[in-house]
């Protein structure tokens, strides 16, 4: 995770949308947002996902500059977890444990 950036696909692949401050955040700060996650949440798919519907992935049709209606799915967060090589790192590393959605 790079704190601070925004994208459209929600990754490194397209371009950044949005730059916030993002020096003020602390590992606590972090480590707690993380924790909002866990356990059973409702979560819509992001648009570049590999999800398929109508038999093709969802990124491609992003990518064609389609439009698709997602629906929420159940999912459940088992484990998230987060660090920093040091604290003044723009960039998180984590870990995620969940289930299917």
């Amino acid at each position: 995770i790079k704190l601070g950036e925004s994208t459209a696909s929600y990754d490194a692949e397209s371009e950044v949308e949005e730059t916030l401050p993002w020096e003020h955040l602390t590992d606590e700060d972090i480590s707690k947002a993380a924790a909002t996650f866990l356990g059973p949440i409702e979560q819509i798919p992001p648009i570049y996902s590999a999800i398929k519907v109508g038999g093709e992935a969802l990124y491609k049709k992003a990518r064609r500059g389609e439009k698709v209606e997602l629906k929420a799915r159940a999912v459940t967060i088992m484990e998230f977890s987060t660090w920093r090589e040091d604290d003044t790192s723009r960039y998180v590393k984590f870990r995620v444990e969940c289930s299917k959605g």
